[in-house]
């Protein structure tokens, strides 16, 4: 009941006053939406239209402040594309690490080929996301992940579970029938990006 109470406080907050969760250790606050890619991707990357930057986040402690983007990547399932990403990563759970002042996703470029109909369906998905970019955005900033399917909180390098830092469902803006979990590992500068599908 308690987290119900949480959920719908914060998505109240979210949608009529200010877009702020305290938490234990920090304070979650959103920044901007719908931000351009150049202005959260690294170079390489940016000019990618697989890209879908839904938000920036400022994660503030008493000795840091940092900003993170919420990104939808479209990608698209291939056994063969498995290669392009770390170990235990995949178009459904990947990394992005900070650097030179841009994030970077740990796959390479290769991964974002599209092939068959999957063109296409980009198309569908930009008309979405443009329509969206002028509406609410159903971020919902909670202290724990609301899992779909079962619990999968990746963990850091030092084994430890990385930080919780939001959800939010893509249908309504890329046609997506996904929910992106978010996690940060502040020790590596590493976001997790997880998705569950329905």
């Amino acid at each position: 009941m308690r987290q119900l109470f949480l959920f719908l406080l914060v998505t109240l907050s979210l949608n009529c006053f200010s877009q702020t969760l305290v938490r234990k250790d920090f304070i979650v606050k959103v920044v901007s939406t719908f931000p351009k890619r150049e202005d959260v991707l690294t170079k390489e990357y940016a000019k990618f239209e697989n890209f879908f930057p839904l938000a920036i986040l400022e994660l503030s402690s008493e000795d840091t402040t940092l900003q993170i983007p919420i990104i939808y990547t479209f990608l698209q399932y291939r056994q063969e594309t498995t290669k392009y990403f770390l170990e235990d990563e995949h178009c459904s759970k990947y990394s992005m690490k900070w650097q030179d002042g841009r994030w970077q996703p740990a796959f390479t470029s290769q991964a974002l080929t599209l092939t068959g109909q999957y063109p296409k369906f980009l198309e569908k998905a930009k008309e979405k996301y443009k329509l969206a970019s002028g509406k609410t955005l159903p971020l919902i900033l909670t202290s724990y992940p609301e899992w779909w399917q079962g619990d999968e909180t990746p963990k850091s390098k030092s084994g430890l579970p990385m930080t919780f830092i939001c959800q939010i469902d893509t249908y309504d803006l890329v046609d997506d029938d996904a929910r992106l979990y978010v996690f940060y590992d502040p020790a590596s500068q590493t976001i997790k990006f997880i998705y569950q599908r329905d």
